[in-house]
């Protein structure tokens, strides 16, 4: 679902994320990824 800022990235702690069953676990490895990086060099 895209954001009123029309981005459809945006990773928020405790924020759910529609994506296919097949990149979920792929959210969950990068979301580890994104946890050791600021965001704002995303």
């Amino acid at each position: 679902m895209l954001t009123p800022e029309g981005e459809s990235r945006e990773l928020e702690p405790g924020r759910p994320v529609e994506a296919p069953s097949g990149a979920t676990v792929l959210l969950g490895e990068f979301a580890v990824l994104l946890d050791r990086v600021p965001l704002d060099t995303v």
